[in-house]
């Protein structure tokens, strides 16, 4: 490999940390979703010592169940950085999301070693830096399935110079992965496939071992979940509706997102049948793909996981985001299996992800580029600031900006509920009836841009249609 290809492997991620943090910050709303937005919220509550299920019941369901909507760990790591850094929760988001891009990247370079570089460009390709930009719990959550899927791979490969210390960090990956998504629960499942296979190979001992790994995991998952249920009465949140898609709008929505997040994949297949069919496989094989098991028994079933979880249940539907953190470790373990198995894959194979990778920074730049007006988060956040000063605490703000939720924790944000996240479309009256009480009340019905007025029930739109536009206002219920 040339110099120039080593220099560019090793450029990439760099590249790569720096276009997330440019697009995060020239955005006016920082990449921030309304899910991000809830875990700057909590983190600002741990820092002010509340306790993750303390919280005031803001959303208005009854015994505070919104709060488990959000595991803990990962607003916990935004308000441990926050502190010692002495950061805002927002800077401390973004600059954890860089700290796990280069760490997922540097755990399978040293894995895969002599070529580990080249499989993990994957993880800065489009739809990755997507999720590295924006504040989203699939950022650790993709750090620690490239962790749990490297320590795995050494024992199924034998390399398990000590098993005590690979077991050890086996049950930290699950306990971490399950206390960062609720669906990590799957991993355990992962870790019962290596242990039939362990079985298969005759090793007793290591499948015992894995399986009192994958137990006391289990228990202390499974305390978390009482702890939830104790105080909140709610073990993960509100109960979920069944999904309301047929099986063919769920079967087309699933292909479309496979495909998108298999892009490095997909471009690289008419390569891979050209060499194919040019004779490249008819020399010697270099070597048995190794350092990939691993990769294959996590990928497979986070997919089957999720896949079947929202098959049944109404969330987000099939796209990078939920689909990424399983198709990225099948990449990764596709592309290593390039560099080890054929003469000049490894010269293939990084020649193209690294021309990939490229254009994947060249459009995000070149949107942000485009789309910036000379607002940066950090001087629109300065405006919102001004705006919500006003606001007594203990105030409600109907359809606040999801910014209001950790700019100003002692505020409460709420709105009406609406299908398909809730069985039924809320009506204005029982709406106001759920959330009237002794508090100010304030409205802010131009924050809500990001909703179409389409999702409320029709009185709902009505009352916004005759806010619309509207910017923070008292308001009499």
């Amino acid at each position: 490999m040339s110099s120039m290809m080593r220099f560019s492997l090793k450029l990439a991620p760099v590249l790569a940390a720096f276009v997330v943090v440019l697009i995060a910050v020239i955005d006016p709303d920082g990449k921030l979703s309304p899910d991000s937005t809830g875990y700057l919220e909590i983190a600002h509550y741990n820092l002010t010592g509340f306790f993750h299920h303390g919280n005031p019941d803001h959303r208005y369901v009854p015994g505070g169940a919104w709060v488990t909507l959000w595991p803990p760990l990962y607003p916990a790591l935004i308000a441990l950085v926050s502190k010692l850094a002495g950061l805002s929760v927002f800077v401390a988001s973004k600059l954890l999301g860089v700290v796990f891009l280069l760490g997922s990247v540097a755990v399978v370079c040293r894995h895969f070693t002599t070529f580990g570089a080249v499989p993990a460009l994957v993880l800065v390709t489009y739809g990755n830096l997507k999720i590295w930009s924006h504040t989203w719990s699939e950022a650790p959550f993709i750090f620690l399935l490239v962790v749990l899927s490297v320590l795995l791979s050494r024992i199924m490969d034998y390399k398990a110079g000590s098993l005590n210390r690979l077991l050890a960090g086996v049950y930290l990956c699950l306990t971490a992965i399950f206390l960062t998504r609720y669906i990590g629960l799957f991993s355990l499942g992962s870790v019962g496939v290596v242990g039939l296979l362990t079985l298969l190979q005759g090793r007793w001992s290591v499948t015992l071992r894995l399986f009192i790994t994958a137990i006391l995991s289990a228990l202390t998952s499974g305390a978390w979940l009482w702890l939830n249920y104790h105080l909140t009465g709610n073990l993960m949140g509100p109960d979920r509706i069944p999904a309301p898609e047929g099986h063919g709008e769920l079967l087309l929505a699933l292909t479309g997102g496979l495909l998108d997040s298999s892009i490095p994949f997909v471009l690289f297949l008419p390569f891979l049948i050209l060499w194919v069919l040019r004779g490249a496989p008819r020399g010697p094989v270099v070597q048995v793909p190794v350092g990939i098991s691993g990769f294959l028994v996590v990928g497979l079933t986070y997919l089957a996981a999720i896949i079947y979880a929202r098959w049944t249940t109404q969330f987000d539907s099939f796209n990078v985001r939920l689909l990424s953190p399983g198709v990225n470790l099948l990449l990764i373990a596709f592309f290593a299996s390039v560099c080890q198995n054929w003469e000049r894959g490894l010269q293939l194979a990084s020649r193209f992800l690294i021309g990939v990778v490229f254009l994947s920074l060249l459009v995000p730049s070149g949107r942000a580029a485009r789309d910036y007006t000379g607002a940066s988060y950090f001087s629109k956040n300065l405006e919102r600031r001004a705006t919500y000063e006003q606001i007594a605490p203990g105030s409600v703000v109907l359809f606040g900006s999801p910014h209001l939720k950790y700019l100003r924790p002692d505020v409460r944000v709420a709105g009406p509920l609406f299908k398909p996240y809730a069985p039924e479309d809320e009506t204005w009256d029982a709406f106001i009836a759920r959330v009237n009480g002794p508090f100010e009340f304030w409205m802010e019905s131009s924050a809500q841009q990001w909703m179409s007025s389409l999702h409320f029930d029709e009185s709902v739109r009505a009352v916004l249609q005759q806010h619309s536009g509207q910017s923070l206002q008292p308001f009499r219920p």
